[in-house]
């Protein structure tokens, strides 16, 4: 098994026991030229997301949201696998106010 298949493996499970495929399920898929491995994922009425995976040290998160904490639209850079649980913790299921964004800016 590739390394990004493992690391997809390993979020889609985070997604999963965190109730992020809601409406849809998580859909997986390549990018053009099977250049990333991207997993898709949302929760009704509040959050579309995809997260796109280059490598083991390179994976984007992007979202459009209502959460209040959050940039209404956004993408974040992370180059580990949970670096990428942590901040989606933070910004979309513990959504109680405690994301500071700042400090991924």
């Amino acid at each position: 098994m590739s390394a990004r298949t493992e690391i997809a493996d390993k979020l889609k499970t985070f997604l999963m026991e965190n109730s992020l495929g809601e409406v849809y399920g998580i859909i997986e898929g390549y990018g053009p030229n099977k250049r990333y491995r991207s997993l898709t994922f949302c929760r009704a009425r509040s959050i579309d997301g995809e997260i796109r995976i280059y490598g083991a040290k390179f994976i984007v998160i992007s979202w459009m949201t209502t959460y209040n904490k959050l940039p209404r639209m956004g993408n974040q850079k992370v180059d580990s696998v949970e670096k990428a649980i942590q901040f989606m913790t933070k910004a979309f299921v513990n959504t109680a106010g405690e994301m500071n964004w700042k400090e991924y800016e």
